[in-house]
């Protein structure tokens, strides 16, 4: 695996943004009348790596009556040289933890691997190609300025014990348009590229992703124009608020 360097991730940006989520469209038998609900996400560099905080709630109305509120909390630090990730996340559904996740994982080379702090959870070997969030949003960007079409990767991300997923990136050159937010940004003659992000389960071998996000990813890695598609259902995510955050003073 090739690692980021420090210097090649100089040009992430530290930022606060916040994606209101509505209803795009439902999937035939899927059951679900409404949805919407709302992201809040920042990513901040320190000086030995970057900091992820992300909560997603969403409130699905079904067909038949009955309503689902999903309370995702998730926070990482990951390297910058991506050989570290430690992560936390709880996936909370109606007011009752689902799911809670805490552990440490590592991608060297040589000791690939995830460590649960709970003692319930087993070891899990990682494959010697895998990458973490941050870093492989690096390898987007790289692919997206070089202008190649796409990018294939293994990623783990903490989220859930089923973390470790295949992806497929699709890199546009054109099409979307820039949302108000971001240009008042300062991000009004930023270079940008429409993506498209596919996640499959290693484990199904499916030709179809279990789901695919849609959006634009500047070219500081800021996210816009959300499109996120689950088996039943699609969301829209508006950006709706971005804050620039400070960056750190590292003695290099």
């Amino acid at each position: 695996m090739s690692l980021p360097s420090e210097a090649a991730t100089q040009g992430l940006a530290s930022h606060r943004a916040v994606y209101d989520l509505s209803l795009n469209q439902m999937k035939k038998g899927g059951g679900v009348l409404d949805a919407r609900g709302r992201i809040v996400l920042e990513i901040k560099k320190e000086c030995d790596g970057f900091v992820t905080r992300q909560r997603m709630l969403v409130d699905i109305q079904r067909q038949d009556g009955g309503g689902v509120v999903s309370d995702f909390n998730f926070s990482a630090w990951e390297s910058l040289n991506g050989d570290q990730l430690r992560f936390t996340s709880s996936d909370t559904i109606n007011g009752r933890v689902a799911e809670m996740f805490d552990g440490f994982a590592t991608a060297n080379g040589s000791e690939n691997k995830v460590t649960f702090n709970d003692e319930d959870k087993t070891e899990m070997k990682l494959p010697k190609d895998v990458m973490f969030p941050m870093t492989h949003t690096y390898k987007v960007l790289d692919a997206a300025k070089a202008g190649l079409p796409l990018i294939s990767a293994r990623i783990f991300d903490g989220s859930n014990m089923d973390g470790l997923q295949d992806s497929l990136t699709i890199i546009s050159k054109k099409g979307g348009q820039r949302s108000e937010v971001a240009k008042q940004s300062g991000m009004g003659k930023m270079r940008y590229w429409p993506i498209q992000m596919s996640f499959f389960d290693l484990r199904d071998r499916k030709d179809e992703p279990d789901y695919s996000i849609h959006f634009q990813i500047y070219e500081n890695g800021v996210g816009d124009q959300l499109k996120m598609n689950y088996r039943d259902f699609s969301l829209n995510g508006k950006l709706t608020e971005l804050e620039l955050l400070e960056e750190p003073k590292c003695n290099n």
